[in-house]
């Protein structure tokens, strides 16, 4: 994860868009924009009802003006010129399309503003001459009517424009909507901050807390923040790292012990049987391991040694070798024979595992005389190194252990002289990648047997170094037996 997801999150919980925060502010910013739109539109239409009925309260106040005029001057002609005199002192950019009319009861135009043309509006006022407030549509333009009674019949009629007040009510929309817009950003950031302070970064933290725990670090704690069951989670967090830790504690030293009485039960490193020296160097990859090697002397003075390799490691491994080795230790006791051994082993190992698991093992018998009988099940090939460095191997064999119950091995003989060095290994010695990440193998491994004078332990820590992680993948056993 880089940098950047982990300050976000986004490598945590997903995409931005499906990140907590981002969906809760969303939610809550869309549930505000739309009490507030509908409160928006509800304002709006009344304010617009109010502009209008404002307006025509005015109109019908100005009608009325125009009433008492009409009734002042009897004569029509003075009215007229009253009429125009009136208007002319209108500004026309205060009240644009604003228009007066008298019409008698026949609709006949009887007076009208002459500062003001509009024969369109003057058509369309004297058929919403009877209706006391009406609107009016001409040439796509609102207009909004008043009526009232005249003198002798007849109607005063004023009209006006509403396109002023549609824009003033649409200024104040487009400024309620910025107004809007900021408050929706200002909750989103406020909404965005909150809940990523009380929820995004305990979860992350919760998150991060579990992949640790998950990895087997179970001292970590997290610390409770954010709301009550964040808080809740974490302290249960917490109490459950608390138990793995304790129940891990128990199984290292559980573990500990188990590899302790594994390595007890192996020979020690340095013994000599007769004319012959063996060292040995063991390393699991767990704290108990699938490999395994043994050294029994007989009664006749000749010497057994036994490698064998579960396949797996740690504990399930550790107990098939346990069993194998009860085996070998017992069948040796009557026949020493190693394809003999191996033989029993497999039968008895057969019944034990489930399909798929397997063992290799090697058996060797060296005689005081420098002879040796040997049998393999699927194991490495011995090496035996000449004073004159040139390697031998003992490969003959059969069947990994566990493939077929009823598999009979056969031994090979050779023989090993004085000052040569007989080798065997496990494959996790060979089987690791290099640096370069191409497997170490077999052969290069042969090639460092012959030519080292180290003794095993030295071997294995040279063969580690040059794994990338410095450490092998599998169990690692090199038993070396020295003819003197």
């Amino acid at each position: 994860m880089g940098e950047s997801d982990e300050c976000t999150g986004a490598g945590v919980f997903g995409r931005w868009w499906e990140l907590l925060p981002v969906r809760l502010a969303l939610a809550i910013n869309l549930a505000a924009i739309l009490v507030l739109s509908v409160f928006g539109v509800w304002d709006y239409r009344q304010t617009r009802s109010r502009y209008y009925a404002e307006q025509a309260d005015r109109l019908q106040e100005e009608a009325k003006v125009l009433r008492a005029a009409q009734a002042h001057f009897g004569d029509p002609g003075q009215f007229q010129q009253f009429v125009d005199t009136f208007c002319q002192q209108m500004d026309v950019a205060a009240s644009p399309g604003h228009h007066i009319a008298v019409f008698d009861s026949a609709g006949r135009l009887r007076v009208r503003a002459h500062q003001r043309d509009g024969a369109l509006l003057e058509s369309s006022m004297v058929q919403h001459r009877d209706r006391p407030n009406a609107r009016l549509w001409v040439d796509g333009t609102e207009y909004v009517s008043v009526s009232i009674p005249g003198a002798k019949k007849t109607s005063v009629i004023v009209a006006q424009s509403l396109a002023p007040i549609r824009q003033i009510i649409v200024a104040q929309a487009v400024r309620r909507a910025i107004s809007l817009g900021i408050l929706a950003l200002v909750i989103l950031s406020v909404t965005g901050v909150l809940v990523y302070i009380w929820v995004h970064r305990p979860l992350y933290a919760l998150v991060r807390g579990l992949r640790a725990i998950g990895g087997g670090a179970f001292d970590i704690r997290v610390s409770p923040s954010g709301s009550a069951e964040l808080r809740y989670l974490a302290n249960g967090l917490n109490e459950v790292a608390i138990d793995l830790e304790r129940v891990d504690r128990d199984r290292k030293q559980q573990l500990k012990r188990a590899r302790g009485i594994q390595t007890r039960l192996l020979p020690r490193s340095g013994r000599r049987a007769g004319p012959y020296r063996i060292d040995a160097a063991f390393q699991p990859a767990e704290s108990v391991g699938g490999d395994f090697y043994d050294l029994i002397e007989l009664a006749d003075g000749s010497l057994l040694v036994a490698i064998l390799d579960v396949s797996g490691h740690g504990v399930a491994a550790a107990l098939h070798t346990a069993l194998l080795r009860t085996v070998l230790r017992y069948e040796s006791s009557s026949n020493a024979d190693p394809a003999a051994v191996l033989t029993a082993m497999n039968r008895e190992f057969a019944t034990v595992v489930d399909s798929g698991e397997f063992a290799t093992g090697f058996i060797i018998r060296l005689y005081p005389d420098h002879r040796l009988q040997y049998a393999s099940a699927g194991h490495d090939a011995a090496v035996i190194v000449t004073p004159h460095l040139e390697p031998r191997f003992l490969d003959e064999g059969g069947l990994a252990l566990g493939i077929l119950p009823e598999e009979r091995y056969f031994a090979g003989k050779s023989h090993l002289e004085s000052g040569s060095s007989l080798y065997l290994y496990t494959d996790g010695l060979h089987e690791f990648a290099c640096e370069d990440g191409s497997l170490f193998g077999r052969e290069r491994l042969v090639q460092l047997l012959v030519d080292s004078r180290e003794d095993p332990q030295q071997v294995t820590e040279r063969l580690r170094e040059l794994s990338p992680t410095g450490a092998f993948e599998d169990d690692v056993t090199l038993v070396r037996v020295r003819a003197q």
